[in-house]
C-alpha cells in the first residue's frame, strides 16, 4: 500500500523523496495516521516548518488528539521558537495523563518543548522503568522530536539503566 511504502521510503531514503508516496498514501487512504505522522516528519525535516505544523494539526483533529502528534505538534513549536504554542501542548498532555494513560516519553518530549528539561528526564527515567516501547525513539538520531534531549548533557547517562535492565522473561 501507499502508505507501508511511505513508511520504508521514510526510514531510507532522505525524506524529500518520501513526500511523494506521503500524499498519496494520504490521497488513497485519508484517514492513515501513519502517512499524516509520516509527512509531518518529512515537512520537519525538510524545514517546511509552517507545513509540518498544519499537517499536525490536521493531524490532531482527525485522531481525536492522539498523544504522539501533541508531541510532534509541541517539538515543533520549540523549533521555530514558539514556546507557549509547546506549553500549551503539553499542559494538554499533563491534563490528559491525569485523566488516562500518557506514555511518558510523549510527557518527556512536550515537557522538553516547553523547557522544561528537568521535568522531561524525569520522564524519561519513569519511560525506561516502565519499559515504555516509545522510549528507543528517544535513543533515534533520525527521530526528530527528540533533538532538545539527545542535546542535553544528562542524555549521556540516560540509556544506562535501559542496558542494566534485564530482559522480560
Amino acid at each position: 500500500s501507499p502508505v507501508t511504502l511511505s513508511l520504508f521510503v521514510l526510514s531510507v531514503w532522505p525524506r524529500v523523496v518520501s513526500f511523494m508516496f506521503d500524499r498519496r498514501g494520504i490521497a488513497v487512504v485519508p484517514l492513515s495516521f501513519i502517512g499524516r505522522t509520516s509527512l509531518i516528519f518529512a515537512l520537519g525535516e525538510c524545514g517546511d516548518t509552517q507545513g509540518a505544523i498544519a499537517a499536525a494539526e490536521e493531524a490532531l483533529e482527525m485522531s481525536g488528539r492522539h498523544p504522539w502528534l501533541l508531541a510532534f505538534l509541541a517539538a515543533i513549536y520549540d523549533q521555530i521558537g514558539d514556546l507557549p504554542g509547546a506549553k500549551s501542548l503539553h499542559d494538554e498532555a499533563i491534563a490528559r495523563a491525569a485523566r488516562e494513560y500518557v506514555q511518558p516519553v510523549v510527557l518527556a518530549v512536550t515537557a522538553a518543548a516547553s523547557g522544561k528539561l528537568d521535568d522531561a528526564f524525569a520522564y524519561c527515567d519513569i519511560a525506561i522503568d516502565e519499559r515504555d516501547p516509545a522510549v528507543t525513539t528517544l535513543f533515534q538520531p533520525g527521530f526528530p522530536f527528540a533533538r532538545r534531549i539527545r542535546a542535553h548533557p544528562r542524555f549521556a547517562y540516560l540509556g544506562t539503566p535501559l542496558a542494566a535492565q534485564t530482559p522480560l522473561a
